[in-house]
């Protein structure tokens, strides 16, 4: 289990709850509570949901409190709208959880401030601006780039939404938010670059993919014109609007998605909205990927960055 990552565990608690082998579910969840302890709030969300659906409701009420005991806890529209408790909601033990999470968001999303993490070359030509899905926060993202090729190669830059949405986790929702954080967050990444002279990019997976693409759109944010968006979260009427007002034409960008992936229609018809709109565009898909990062991922950036860097070189001549 201890070389197993989380986005590992996830997938394999999934197959199992497929196959209805909750009870190996149950297992696997509650021996992944040692390797994963800053993640107490999702297993035990998980294990909470699996002993609802078989209608043990005091092993699922059990699981809620032993997280918030832990001193983690969730956004309590997470509890109150998940259906796989729906066999709990009536108990007043559940009432209790989600009042005792309500006090800590309210109290803690006022608190909430954005943060930045930096990792890799600091010499190095070409930075990256990356930004977490919806749901996770820049130290989890971090990890999920800690590979030797992209570390030696790239400055990259992890921001961290002021949005609270859960326990350690952050959300791109408030659009005015979001550019005041990445406006700030990657001012402060700039001031401690070596190099005087660099090409940045901005990047991000899922809803941070969207942003991407949105804050190089935006004549208002001149910090970006290059975009890699990693199976992004699109909204297509978004996107129509987007474009129908006056935006930055001197865009350049790479979308990376999966053929399993669930917004990969989405993807695909903001692709061609792109196109159309006269935004240099490369399409990367991977066949078989669903809603992850490629595994291949320094390979894939790479190759995207290669695509936007060869416009801003083109640029240059002109």
């Amino acid at each position: 289990m201890a070389s197993k990552t989380f986005i590992e565990l996830q997938m394999q608690v999934i197959q199992l709850v497929k196959q209805d082998k909750h009870g190996e579910a149950l297992m696997e969840i509650e021996e992944a509570k040692q390797w994963f302890p800053e993640r107490l709030d999702r297993l035990g969300h998980w294990k909470a949901n699996l002993y609802a659906i078989k209608g043990e409701k005091e092993k699922a009420l059990s699981e809620l409190n032993e997280v918030l005991e832990k001193g983690l806890w969730w956004n309590p529209d997470l509890l109150t709208s998940d259906p796989e408790l729906e066999t709990i909601k009536d108990e007043d033990g559940f009432k209790s959880v989600v009042e005792k999470c309500r006090k800590i968001y309210s109290k803690l999303h006022q608190e909430s401030r954005s943060d930045l993490i930096v990792q890799g070359n600091p010499e190095a030509d070409q930075m990256l601006f990356a930004l977490h899905w919806k749901g996770s926060n820049a130290r989890d993202f971090a990890l999920q780039w800690k590979d030797d090729r992209l570390i030696d190669t790239y400055r990259i830059g992890f921001p961290q939404s002021s949005q609270l949405f859960s326990h350690a986790c952050y959300t791109w929702d408030d659009y005015e938010l979001t550019k005041r954080d990445i406006r700030m967050t990657f001012a402060q990444f700039s001031e401690e670059q070596l190099q005087s002279d660099f090409e940045s990019i901005i990047a991000g997976a899922s809803q941070g993919g969207k942003v991407s693409v949105q804050m190089c759109l935006d004549k208002g944010m001149e910090e970006f014109h290059s975009f890699i968006a990693i199976v992004p979260a699109f909204d297509v009427e978004e996107m129509k609007t987007l474009l129908e007002d006056d935006f930055d034409t001197d865009v350049r960008g790479c979308i990376i998605t999966g053929d399993e992936d669930p917004f990969y229609q989405q993807a695909l018809e903001t692709y061609h909205l792109l196109i159309e709109a006269g935004i240099e565009c490369k399409w990367i898909v991977k066949n078989g990927m669903g809603h992850v990062l490629p595994e291949d991922l320094a390979d894939v950036i790479d190759e995207a960055v290669g695509f936007v860097s060869e416009g801003n070189m083109l640029s240059n001549r002109e």
